[in-house]
């Protein structure tokens, strides 16, 4: 099931070594192109993407488990927004000694009451 998640979640997990990112994909909507991005680039554009304030928290984040594996996920923004013809895909997996509940709790968005 796919759950929400932020920019500054995401940034943790990823430069707090706890998950690792395997492949990053950016999909096309409307010519239905898929290509991959590599890893240095996707993580010096996000790095700079998390740094950007309350424009970071614009981005719509959901990340799922992959089917078949507890030690991976995949994480996408763009795909239930029907104004963006971009899809951005990353497949993560679960560094070496860490508990995949760890990532579970600091990846879900917690809705705070307002």
């Amino acid at each position: 099931m796919r759950k929400k998640t932020t920019t500054a979640q995401l940034n943790k997990v990823i430069t707090g070594d706890l998950l690792q990112v395997i492949k990053v994909e950016i999909s096309y909507k409307f010519s239905k192109q898929t290509d991959e991005i590599g890893k240095e680039t996707f993580i010096k554009n996000f790095s700079f993407l998390s740094k950007s304030g309350m424009f970071a928290d614009m981005i719509d984040w959901h990340y799922e488990k992959r089917h078949n594996s507890d030690r991976e996920y995949i994480i996408d923004s763009g795909s239930l927004n029907g104004y963006s013809d971009i899809i951005i895909t990353v497949y993560l997996r679960v560094a070496d000694g860490v508990d995949g509940e760890d990532i579970e709790k600091k990846l879900l968005l917690q809705e705070s009451e307002k």
